[in-house]
């Protein structure tokens, strides 16, 4: 199964790239001691977008590996892409997607 589940904050500002439907949103959030990348895409990526630093948040989604070359040399990657998202903080304490 490759599912993840987060409970945690939102760190630093979240950057939304792209426009139209092909919008992405790369955040930290903060778990405990741990900082973790998230990305999300289309409407969730705007969702993640409108959270400010400090916002409580539940994440649900998959982990997706792939790979790119620099200076000749491939370099691995995880990235948790967000298919399910909670702020807790907010008027609409439910589940996105």
């Amino acid at each position: 199964m490759n599912k993840f589940m987060l409970k945690g904050e939102v760190y630093g500002e979240p950057r939304l790239y792209g426009s139209g439907d092909k919008t992405v949103c790369k955040a930290l959030v903060k778990v405990e001691k741990n900082y973790i990348n998230v990305t999300a895409f289309g409407e969730l990526s705007r969702i993640l977008y409108s959270t400010k630093k400090g916002d409580d948040i539940d994440i649900e989604g998959r982990v997706q590996s792939g790979s790119y070359e620099k200076d000749g040399k491939k370099v691995y990657t995880q990235d948790l892409i967000v298919e399910r998202f909670k702020n807790r903080g907010s008027e609409l304490d439910e589940w996105l997607k």
